[in-house]
């Protein structure tokens, strides 16, 4: 797994304590179907 920023752990920490666990998605896990494209994979 790639190095996360503190700042992202930090919000993705909150937005799980916010709305609960189960609802919290990693993008590595949306379906490429969705069209989502991670600003670190474009050239």
């Amino acid at each position: 797994m790639s190095e996360k920023s503190n700042s992202e752990t930090i919000t993705e920490n909150l937005f799980r304590d916010f709305y609960g666990a189960n609802e919290f998605i990693e993008k590595s896990a949306i379906p490429k179907k969705y069209g989502f494209m991670s600003k670190k994979k474009q050239n």
